[in-house]
């Protein structure tokens, strides 16, 4: 069962937390030993070094399976491999979530949800009571040379809450971490519905980056063509970036943090 994949894991950057989230997104009761402890295994592996290339500081891997891993699996050789390497690049400590039956003997740190996994990782103060399936539609990218970020949904959202506001005030706060230059945003609303009543508070949550160096916001695509948000919204995404041109300025990822 050989598979060629570009991504093992689903990742999830909790900077302020130090807390690094990975979700299998591969069928691992399915997968042959040989296919997990070559393929797969250096695949996870270069994709966990990549995403190291975000961070600054040591942090908690929590490590989610929506599928059973019985203590048996090949699984549990590969992650202890991996853990071993990885503590060379400041990873203090696994916790896993979901059904893991650990072999006998061993010290792993199992929780059953991810609530009780972040909070054993030591997650500090209260986490919002957002679902964890609208955090997840929340899609961010970094285009560093043109000091933009993009902000698109995976699937139809409406913001109808302030529990979703502050997801995406903190999944954008996160984002943050990577940067050390002004930016703008740019939002892909075509999967975006702001209910009437959110949407000065929604208005409210993205000025208030402009404390942390936001020039513009702008977004494209609207939903429909009665759909409303508080910000400019352009039909097309060319006009939408031709607003956010800034081919002169410092680029995002360069550290020069004088200049903020």
């Amino acid at each position: 069962m050989s598979q060629n994949l570009e991504k093992f894991v689903e990742v999830e950057h909790h900077f302020q937390q130090r807390i690094m989230v990975q979700t299998f997104c591969v069928d691992l009761e399915n997968a042959d030993e040989k296919t997990l402890k070559k393929q797969w295994k250096n695949q996870w592996k270069k994709q966990w070094m990549e995403e190291l290339g975000k961070w600054h500081s040591p942090y908690t891997l929590v490590l989610v399976s929506a599928a059973k891993v019985d203590e048996t699996s090949p699984l549990w050789a590969v992650l202890a491999e991996q853990a071993d390497f990885f503590k060379k690049f400041f990873l203090k400590k696994v916790v896993l979530c979901g059904d893991w039956h650990a072999p006998a003997g061993s010290d792993w740190v199992v929780c059953p949800d991810l609530d009780a996994s972040l909070a054993k990782a030591g997650w500090r103060g209260k986490k919002a009571a957002v679902s964890d399936d609208f955090r997840s539609q929340l899609q961010f990218e970094n285009f560093f040379k043109q000091n933009v970020i993009e902000l698109s949904f995976a699937n139809p959202v409406k913001v109808d809450s302030s529990q979703k506001l502050q997801a995406i005030k903190s999944k954008l706060t996160n984002q943050l971490m990577q940067w050390h230059s002004p930016w703008s945003l740019l939002i892909n609303c075509g999967n975006l519905l702001v209910e009437k009543e959110q949407s000065e508070a929604l208005g409210a949550v993205f000025k208030s980056f402009e404390k942390l160096y936001m020039l513009k916001i702008i977004g494209y695509s609207p939903s429909s063509k009665d759909a409303a948000y508080p910000f400019k919204v352009y039909r097309s995404r060319h006009k939408a970036a031709a607003e956010l041109d800034s081919a002169n300025a410092i680029a995002g990822d360069t550290a020069n943090c004088s200049s903020r």
